[in-house]
């Protein structure tokens, strides 16, 4: 996992000015923790580096309830 850690601490990093600008923004719970706000792009990169999958819960904003990764995606029609 500490390999893991590493990819999204660099995801982030280099996503990081374009979340400020990009719309949604997304929060996710990884190992307990609030993460966020992050992009799409993103969330995406987390979840190909596996630090997050399926049944991670995430929010969109713009909804009202935190959810999981799948149904956050397929309400976006990804």
């Amino acid at each position: 996992m500490s390999n893991n850690i590493v990819i999204y601490s660099l995801l982030f990093l280099f996503f990081s000015e374009q979340a400020k600008a990009a719309a949604p923004q997304f929060f996710v719970a990884i190992d307990g923790q609030q993460k966020g706000p992050i992009s799409l792009e993103q969330l995406k990169g987390l979840a190909i580096c596996d630090v997050i999958n399926e049944a991670s819960p995430v929010w969109m904003q713009g909804t009202p309830n935190w959810t999981d990764l799948k149904t956050c995606l397929s309400q976006l029609k990804l």
